[in-house]
């Protein structure tokens, strides 16, 4: 027969196994298992100098709450898509040309004037890029042009983009904003993307692996035409180890009206003393245990 010592020595020996193998696929999990992003984001919209006459020279906008941490300007242009046009960037290898910021703790607005002498000018386009949490919402009526050679007179200004809300990751809602119905012309989900999404002065370009498939609400697939007001949902699965992913969308209401969106986040690896820490607390409960069941 055992001794009640003996009991104890092996039942510790069998909750130390416990434990480890425990810990073991605690880690395991937390490393190949697909993680999520941290609700940080990068935003970009494609504006347009509207005006026949006035250049811009600077560039100001205000979101909803003090969390807007990054945000630069850069030059675009009108580019082709499936034969249709698109606004894109002047040049994806360039870093932001127009203007370029930061906030350590998050602002809310911002003015800048453009750098080196850069403009916008009639009719053309320019990029607009902000980092902040899902949920920062721009303001209506608050990004504008202006002329800082003009005692700063404000220029027509016109938004080329829709309203894009993140619910989840990644799950995101489009709105088209517009009074006119816009045809989808390409949608787009790519992920490990070489350059950094959340760096907001680079023009990032999605040239990672696409992600398929793409799952979309109702009448929402590329080709079909949304209705003003009209909201469209899209969602797609990361894969286990992700890095980081991009959302695109391509869309136009006719050759003056080239409209490009961009969503993109950067997935923060698990850390490693996170997952020691779980697989102590287990270790500690199962010895907890065990003490519990000989007493």
């Amino acid at each position: 027969m055992k001794t009640k010592t003996g009991r104890i020595g092996n039942c510790n020996l069998r909750g130390v196994r416990l434990a480890l193998a425990s810990m073991g696929l605690i880690c395991t999990l937390g490393f190949f298992q697909p993680s999520y992003a941290d609700g940080i984001y990068r935003f970009t919209n494609c504006y347009r100098n509207t005006s026949n006459v006035a250049t811009g020279t600077g560039f100001t906008a205000t979101v909803d709450a003090k969390t807007m941490t990054e945000w630069s300007g850069a030059s675009a242009k009108v580019g082709n898509v499936n034969g249709k046009p698109v606004c894109m960037y002047a040049d994806p290898k360039q870093r932001a040309n127009l203007f370029g910021n930061t906030a350590a703790g998050g602002t809310d607005k911002f003015t800048e004037n453009f750098i080196n002498g850069t403009k916008v000018v009639p009719q053309d386009f320019m990029m607009f890029s902000f980092i902040a949490p899902k949920g920062t919402k721009l303001v209506p009526g608050t990004v504008t042009l202006f002329d800082v050679n003009n005692n700063n007179a404000p220029v027509q200004t016109g938004l080329h983009s829709n309203f894009r809300d993140v619910k989840a990751d990644p799950i995101l809602d489009f709105t088209n904003l517009f009074s006119f119905s816009e045809t989808l012309d390409f949608v787009g989900a790519f992920f490990n993307n070489s350059q950094d999404p959340l760096d907001a002065s680079i023009n990032f370009v999605a040239d990672g692996t696409p992600i398929l498939p793409i799952t979309s609400s109702p009448g929402c697939e590329v080709g079909a035409s949304i209705a003003p007001n009209q909201t469209c949902e899209f969602s797609f699965d990361l894969p286990p180890g992700t890095r980081n992913w991009a959302f695109e969308i391509f869309a136009d209401a006719g050759s003056d009206f080239p409209i490009f969106d961009l969503v993109a986040t950067t997935i923060p690896e698990p850390s490693s003393v996170v997952l020691l820490g779980f697989g102590l607390l287990g270790l500690l409960i199962d010895v907890r245990e065990i003490v519990r069941r000989v007493s």
